[in-house]
Order: C-alpha cells, then sequence, then structure tokens
C-alpha cells in the first residue's frame, strides 16, 4: 500500500551504543499493515475496528471477519516557518486511508447505522502519534456534513478517549418525533475508522539519532502544520468521507425501498387472511405462527418478514467469510413462517 521504507542505512552499532546510553533504550510500538488480499483487513492498530460477530438477527451463514480499506489521496503538506527554523525541513506528506467496519457487504439487506468515527494518525516510523486535539475538535465546522448525509459530528473530550492516538466523533442523530417500529433485528453500528500515515523525506537526515529528532520535532509541530495546510486538508478529507459514505447513502436509500415493499406484502398477507372465509385456512395460518388473532399476527409476520430479508446473502469474493451456527431454538421456526 505504501513506499517500502528503506531509504535509510543500517545503523552504526558504536553509534547506536552511544544513542541508547545517553538517552535510554528505545521504545518502539509494533505496527504493521496486512497485504493478504484474502482476509482483506488492514493490520494492528491502537484502536478497535469495531465488532467482528454477526448481529443477534444474522442466524446463520457467513461474515465477514474485517474491514476492506480504502487508499485515499496523498497530499503533500507545506512546513510552516516556524518548524523550520526549529530544524524540519524536507519532503512531508500524507496519505489517508479509510475503513469502515464491520463489513457487511455480503448482507445488503440488513440495517445499518453509523454512530462513530475515529481518527489515528502515525508517524513516518508507522508508530502511532498523539492527534492534535485541538486541530481535529474544530475539524467538523469545515466539513461540509449535510452533503456527507449527516446530521453533525460532535467531537468527544479528552476525558472520553481511549487512546491518546486516537480522536473520536460520536455522529449525531437527527431527531425523530415519530415512534420507531418494532423491529426483530435493529440497525448494526459501523464505525468508520481515518488514518493518517505521515510520510517524511530529507537526503540530509540518515543516521538514527537524527530520525528521531527529526520525528520528534514533526509531532511537536503537527498541530501548526495540519493549521497551515487546514484548508486542503479538509477539502481531501471532504472528498474521501464522500466516496466512502456514497455506499453507505446508496445503501439506506435501498432500504426504503425494501421497506416500502415489506409493508405491501404485510398488507397483502393480512388481508389474505383476514378476508378469507375458510375457518380451517385461517385457524391453521393463526396456529402456525403461534398467534390468537389477526392483530398479532400482523406483528408477529413482520418480525418474521424483517428478519427472513436480512437473512439474505450474497457472496462476495473480496471478504473473507467465516461460517457460524444457526440458533436452533428461533432459527427453524422463523423460516417456517413464512
Amino acid at each position: 500500500m505504501f513506499p517500502c521504507v528503506g531509504r535509510y542505512p543500517e545503523p552504526d552499532p558504536e553509534e547506536l551504543r552511544a544513542f541508547t546510553d545517553e538517552h535510554g533504550p528505545l521504545r518502539m510500538l509494533l505496527s504493521f499493515q496486512s497485504e493478504d488480499q484474502k482476509k482483506g483487513c488492514a493490520g494492528k492498530h491502537s484502536g478497535d475496528f469495531g465488532c467482528l460477530h454477526p448481529p443477534s438477527c444474522v442466524r446463520k451463514g457467513n461474515w465477514c471477519q474485517g474491514g476492506h480499506p480504502a487508499l485515499g489521496s496523498r497530499l503533500t503538506l507545506s512546513i510552516p516557518p516556524d518548524a523550520m527554523d526549529r530544524g524540519l525541513f524536507g519532503e512531508l506528506s500524507v496519505q489517508l486511508v479509510l475503513l469502515l467496519t464491520p463489513c457487511v457487504l455480503q448482507y445488503p439487506n440488513l440495517e445499518t447505522q453509523l454512530t462513530h468515527m475515529q481518527v489515528f494518525v502515525y508517524s513516518p516510523s508507522n508508530v502511532p502519534v498523539t492527534a492534535p486535539y485541538s486541530f481535529f475538535r474544530n475539524l467538523p465546522a469545515h466539513l461540509d456534513c449535510g452533503e456527507l448525509g449527516l446530521h453533525g459530528l460532535q467531537c468527544a473530550s479528552s476525558t472520553d478517549l481511549f487512546h491518546s492516538s486516537r480522536l473520536l466523533y460520536k455522529v449525531e442523530r437527527e431527531k425523530c418525533e415519530e415512534p420507531e417500529q418494532e423491529s426483530s433485528c435493529p440497525p448494526l453500528q459501523q464505525n468508520l475508522s481515518m488514518f493518517l500515515f505521515l510520510q517524511h523525506s530529507d537526503p540530509f537526515t540518515s543516521h538514527p539519532s537524527d530520525v528521531v529528532a527529526t520525528e520528534m520535532l514533526l509531532e511537536h509541530h503537527l498541530e501548526d502544520i495540519l493549521s497551515n495546510n487546514r484548508q486542503v486538508f479538509s477539502n481531501a478529507l471532504q472528498y474521501e468521507l464522500k466516496k466512502t459514505l456514497n455506499a453507505q447513502k446508496h445503501r439506506n436509500q435501498e432500504q426504503e425501498k425494501l421497506r416500502s415493499a415489506a409493508e405491501v406484502i404485510l398488507s397483502s398477507a393480512i388481508s389474505i387472511v383476514s378476508c378469507s372465509t375458510n375457518l380451517h385456512f385461517r385457524n391453521a395460518c393463526l396456529t402456525r405462527m403461534k398467534v390468537c388473532d389477526t392483530h398479532e399476527l400482523s406483528a408477529s409476520f413482520r418480525l418474521s418478514l424483517q428478519r427472513v430479508t436480512a437473512w439474505r446473502f450474497v457472496p462476495r469474493g473480496r471478504c473473507h467469510a467465516t461460517q457460524f451456527e444457526e440458533h436452533p431454538d428461533t432459527d427453524e421456526f422463523a423460516r417456517a413462517e413464512i
């Protein structure tokens, strides 16, 4: 996904020993990018990719155990004069990667809801660094949430963060006065992770001590660097978010069509039972659905129809699916209902 970081020569053992004697042993957090296309997963990081287990309404089938990172834009960042006065030179850029989890591509009828967005920042050595809280706290004001199909974004306070290298946004929901109908499968909550991989090159930086000093400068001035490139960064992020969330918007539109069709099916089925003059047929329907009257039949049939449509499975070659078992006490009955 990224160019191989192999521009630095092997450190001199004597110089490395002198460095560790003066500054102490190096402590690095290992991170990596998986290139296993079969799994389609991103590498390990310090945050949470979201629940990888199937929701309770999906009883049997396959569930994608990972996500599908989307490689976004690579932006060239200008270094502000103050940072250059401190010794930060060279070429600086940031690579954007977006990841929506959990993956629901194999279940096109499963209703989803984006609840959180999170930002992770990595140094040129792929080590998580503290994201500038002030810059990202004000970032939603520079994004067009309406174009993204979002009601709003609220940055969590620093006390709500589980990791200092992660910034969390809560997606605000539009208040709806109408009560929601009972559903056998509530919307599956999804998270959108945004990874910022900083990349820096300087032909005059080669020794390990210089590399460490440069990355310390970069982290120290990261707030100023991003603020200096706010307009370019915000425009690029808006574009990448729009690309990622467009599929989500299309999915919601298809869900609306599906709900309208389900109401027609439900109304027709209940009318057939209610208007039937065949007492044996009516009783058989009520008995089969384990209800006492047509009012209970309507509610029970609605839930059954929701479960069956949510089960629709469409294989995807890019998904690494794992088989999971059904719940025998409920699955057999639900299939028999329809």
